[in-house]
């Protein structure tokens, strides 16, 4: 009997120990039976034989045993504690370890992410901020000496529309830090050369370079490495990252300046380039990478309870589901699938009539001087709007995560709504004029952190990042054409004021297209 009770000892042991809460309480509601039960069962000795003492209390001593670590002590031996006392150690103090464990495992990787992010926002003020906004600097002094090279922006433009396609593909195929590596050296490379140009044509390779090789560094990367590397306050995240464009934009513009009336253009392009590759290049080389499990990483916020988010009945962005699913990305939409769908013709008309307002933010100082303001008081509404532009991008990155990215982007038409009418409407008081420019700058919101968030919410993660970069192909087809559209207008009405009433009517365009996109999303179908 003795050599039966031991092995019931070791088994029960196991059984408790892999599943601890499910089976103490059944071990305490069998094992407390009277000892003449057991033995009538198990032995054939006669019952005589048997104890009457509760097997709880034998068998509860090999529980204080492990719980000390020492050796079993024979089934037979009598214990004063209770099996309820003894018992509970084993079962709770090895699985306690190990998720204190786990949990140091999980905040030591997630924590990359957040250099992850600094780089991000670093390579979006050298990048697109200091090649082709700050670049603009350049553009005066070049034309005393060459002429005028403006004509690259077209060049860059028609370029992007070949390569968002090509983007896509080799992103989500290649390592990222030697894609991004060489993309930024030839970006950069081409930006700093500008220096030896002496023909007009030179500079309009400069801008088919940009539109390739700078698709890669501009605007796709940043944002699907931020939703890829934060599963936990990812609006937020997003918005102070993309303050990057703007910040970059102020310095850089101020560094080139006095480079140039220190050295000249041409020199001072050589050191540009070289500051744009000694801020970048350590970031492309050592820290990215598109998702974090290619390199052994967890995402932030990935180890913590990521159930979906529920607002307005809809799932949200920041708990996709699938997010600790086995395949390296996660459930989706399949990119031919996705290219057909309603939903993805809508997000590519939106990519596209946001950039449009890139060409109003342009005019903004123009429009002052032709409504006779002084040009110092002319150009602070462009500072306005760019002031609007980086505090929008941080505060509506916040409320996307606390109340939904359907709510903040009603918020987001609304301001920019508000902010074309009274720039239309009401010239003739200056302050109006400032608050009006001031939300028209949320308008840069739409495009770089709506867009991103409601692809991956339609869409999934199983090919973000294509569809993503054929979202973006709208960009380039729709954007190129909006200096042309402000050109004409002016032309014909000798004001900028019709552009303003156009812009209302994109707006209220892309509003539409944002609907039927939330209509429809429900008949797209997701595979692992």
């Amino acid at each position: 009997m003795v050599e039966i009770v031991s092995k019931t000892q070791r088994k029960v042991n196991a059984s408790m120990l892999t599943k601890p809460n499910a089976n103490m309480q059944a071990y305490m509601q069998t094992n407390t039976q009277p000892a003449t039960q057991t033995s009538t069962q198990t032995s054939s000795q006669p019952a005589t034989q048997t104890s009457t003492q509760p097997v709880a209390q034998p068998i509860s001593q090999p529980f204080t045993a492990y719980a000390t670590q020492s050796n079993m002590q024979p089934a037979t031996q009598p214990t004063t504690q209770t099996s309820t006392q003894t018992s509970m150690q084993p079962a709770t103090q090895p699985i306690a370890h190990t998720n204190i464990a786990r949990t140091s495992d999980i905040a030591k990787t997630s924590n990359f992410a957040w250099l992850v992010a600094v780089g991000c926002f670093i390579m979006n003020a050298t990048g697109l901020a200091g090649v082709m906004e700050s670049g603009g600097v350049f553009l005066g002094e070049v034309a005393k000496d060459v002429g005028d090279v403006t004509m690259f922006i077209t060049c860059y433009f028609v370029t992007t529309i070949i390569a968002m396609p090509i983007v896509g593909q080799v992103l989500q195929k290649y390592n990222t830090r030697v894609v991004l590596t060489v993309a930024f050296l030839f970006t950069a490379g081409a930006f700093g050369a500008s220096g030896f140009y002496t023909e007009v044509w030179m500079w309009y390779i400069n801008g088919i370079i940009f539109g390739f090789f700078g698709s890669f560094v501009f605007v796709v990367p940043v944002p699907i490495m931020i939703l890829n590397w934060f599963k936990k306050r990812t609006g937020l995240v997003m918005g102070i990252v993309m303050c990057g464009s703007g910040i970059g934009g102020i310095v850089l513009s101020r560094v080139y300046a006095v480079l140039i009336s220190s050295l000249g253009w041409r020199f001072a392009y050589l050191i540009a380039g070289g500051i744009l590759l000694v801020l970048t290049l350590p970031f492309t080389m050592f820290v990215f990478s598109m998702h974090p499990k290619t390199i052994g990483k967890k995402a932030y916020g990935a180890g913590e309870d990521i159930t979906p988010k529920v607002v307005d009945g809809i799932p949200e962005n920041e708990a996709v589901p699938g997010v600790s699913g086995v395949s390296k990305t996660g459930p989706g939409v399949p990119l031919k699938r996705a290219l057909t769908s309603a939903p993805f013709v809508m997000m590519f008309l939106i990519c596209g009539l946001v950039a449009f307002y890139g060409t109003v933010l342009t005019i903004l100082a123009k429009f002052g001087q032709s409504i006779n303001l002084p040009l110092d008081l002319a150009a602070n509404l462009i500072s306005v709007a760019l002031a609007g532009n980086m505090i929008s991008k941080i505060a509506l990155g916040w409320l996307n995560d606390k109340i939904g990215i359907n709510k903040t982007i009603l918020i987001q038409f609304v301001m920019i709504f508000a902010g074309l009418l009274m720039i239309a409407l009401l010239q003739d008081s200056y302050a109006l004029l400032l608050v009006g420019a001031f939300l028209f700058g949320a308008q840069a919101t739409l495009y770089s952190i709506a867009t991103p968030l409601l692809v991956r919410r339609y869409f999934g993660e199983k090919d973000f990042t294509r569809i993503f970069t054929w979202a973006r192909v709208g960009t380039g087809v729709l954007g190129a054409i909006g200096s042309t559209i402000v050109f004409v207008v002016f032309s014909t009405f000798g004001s900028y004021t019709p552009v303003f009433f156009i812009g209302i009517g994109v707006i209220v365009v892309i509003f539409i297209c944002f609907v039927v996109a939330e209509l429809t999303r429900k008949h797209l179908s997701w595979e692992d």
